[in-house]
């Protein structure tokens, strides 16, 4: 009874890592009211679904149009006056990220190498960059295959000329993302839409996203342990032929 139970287990255990997770992730921004919805699916079954709270930068209604006024010129003469402190802050919380990113090399590089089968040389890269090239080597895994992708955006300026150029830039800015993603993870051609509409009579920014990425834990092991064995022989045989030499 006891080896069927283990043998059951083992046999959902590698089902769990085969049979893909569908993570779906819909975030919406619309009239300044944001809602990000997160679920979790396997084989058609919800296993987990939240909203999150993002806010709302919509302002509130009851204020009349000049004390809107005063509290935009109010916000801006802030800005203005904590400016070099919050860069003063924003580089010492860059260079501790750099000093961790140092402290941890072998941990990061093990992740690194579990991603891309090759190890990130915190040397060669600038301020800020090891933290990005990290927390993408940490996201990398799990999004490697999108089955779904759509995103929508409305803009408008309150300006037919300023509305038209947002949009082009916008337009373009999009597509060069795409791209830049299309060459780093599946992307299925039929599931990918993206539009820019303008409204050209009053101010607006909505964006819709809606996306279904495809989490195969299996796979993510096998290329994982593939590529941190392929980085652990290269080192060998770099070790060896340097001290041979």
């Amino acid at each position: 009874m006891y080896l069927y139970m283990g043998l059951a287990l083992m046999v959902l255990a590698g089902l769990s890592l085969l049979i893909p997770f569908r993570v779906i992730i819909n975030y919406q921004l619309l009239q300044g009211d944001h809602e990000l919805h997160v679920g979790l699916t396997w084989l058609g079954i919800s296993l987990f679904r939240r909203q999150f709270p993002v806010g709302s930068s919509r302002e509130p209604v009851d204020k009349t149009k000049a004390e809107v006024e005063r509290d935009e010129e109010k916000v801006v003469d802030e800005l203005a006056e904590n400016t070099d402190a919050r860069d003063g802050d924003l580089m010492d919380g860059m260079e501790s990220v750099l000093e961790l990113a140092h402290h941890y090399r072998l941990m990061f590089d093990v992740i690194t190498s579990f991603a891309f089968g090759g190890p990130s040389d915190l040397q060669q890269m600038s301020l800020g960059k090891p933290l990005l090239g990290h927390v993408w080597a940490v996201v990398y895994p799990f999004t490697r295959h999108f089955e779904r992708l759509h995103w929508y955006t409305r803009v408008g300026l309150g300006d037919a000329a300023a509305t038209a150029i947002a949009v082009g830039v916008l337009s373009g800015v999009l597509a060069t993302g795409f791209t830049w993603l299309d060459g780093r993870v599946y992307l299925n051609p039929e599931g990918v839409h993206w539009q820019v509409i303008p409204n050209y009579s009053q101010r607006q920014t909505d964006v819709a996203i809606y996306c279904i990425l495809r989490v195969n834990a299996g796979h993510i092991i096998i290329t994982g342990v593939a590529n941190l064995w392929r980085v652990g022989v290269a080192r060998m045989a770099y070790w060896k032929n340097k001290f041979v030499h």
